[in-house]
């Protein structure tokens, strides 16, 4: 069953996408409609996300407090490396579930997964 892709950014057209990562949405943010089942299931790294956000709270209130500069850089730290393994994970199961799909399936939908690879990579590393 083919579901469109929902979009942060306004204006254009989605095309279908006939599993969660089927089409990679013209803007850069996107998100996948929370029904669609065969989306990978990242439920596990709300944990993580939750810890990231604690970090980021602590963060905040040593800034406040006035804390020493050099140990908040360290905290800063400790949490960009912790979103990288999130991204990581996220990444992880999309080559794992949505990327394998769309190389076992067709020429074409691979050749799209590998343009979305490099997209993300693209954006990863600026």
């Amino acid at each position: 069953m083919a579901k469109a892709q929902s979009r942060k950014s306004s204006g254009g057209s989605q095309k279908p996408a006939a599993n969660c990562c089927q089409t990679m949405p013209s803007s850069e943010t996107s998100e996948h409609s929370s029904s669609d089942e065969s989306a990978p299931n990242h439920s596990a790294e709300i944990n993580r996300i939750n810890r990231i956000k604690g970090q980021l709270d602590g963060i905040k209130k040593m800034i406040e407090d006035r804390k020493y500069c050099p140990d908040i850089i360290t905290q800063t730290s400790a949490v960009r490396s912790a979103i990288a393994s999130l991204e990581a994970s996220i990444l992880e199961k999309h080559l794992k579930s949505c990327v394998r799909e769309a190389f076992q399936s067709n020429e074409a939908a691979a050749e799209e997964k590998m343009a979305e690879l490099l997209t993300i990579f693209k954006r990863a590393t600026r």
